[in-house]
C-alpha cells in the first residue's frame, strides 16, 4: 500500500537531491542554499499537496508566516532563478511529485 505523500516526504527527498540532511534543512539556518530547499519543499508541500501553511510550518520548524514569505519567494524565483527551477523539478522528480499527479 502506497502512503500518501506529505511534506516529510518532500523533505527527504530534497535532502536526497541537494545531499543536506532534513534536520540541517528544517533547522535556523538562513544560509542562502538551506533557504532556496525549505522555501521550494514550501512551495511544492503548497502547490502539489495542498497542505495548509499550518502544517507546512509544523514540518518545516517555522511560524506560519514564514511559510507564506517562502511562497512569495518561490513565485519570484521561479521566473528569474534557473538554479531553483532546477532545485524544484529535482526535487519534484525524487518524491515523485509532479504536476501529472495533482
Amino acid at each position: 500500500m502506497n502512503k500518501m505523500p506529505t511534506t516529510h516526504t518532500v523533505l527527504r527527498a530534497a535532502s536526497k537531491v541537494t545531499d543536506i540532511s532534513v534536520n540541517l534543512i528544517t533547522s535556523s539556518s538562513r544560509v542562502a542554499h538551506i533557504v532556496l530547499i525549505r522555501d521550494a519543499c514550501a512551495a511544492i508541500s503548497k502547490q502539489h499537496l495542498c497542505q495548509t501553511d499550518r502544517v507546512i510550518a509544523r514540518a518545516l520548524r517555522r511560524d506560519r508566516s514564514s511559510v507564506s514569505m517562502a511562497i512569495g519567494r518561490h513565485k519570484k524565483r521561479m521566473v528569474d532563478n534557473t538554479y531553483y527551477q532546477t532545485l524544484v523539478k529535482a526535487i519534484e522528480d525524487e518524491s515523485g511529485i509532479s504536476i501529472a499527479n495533482t
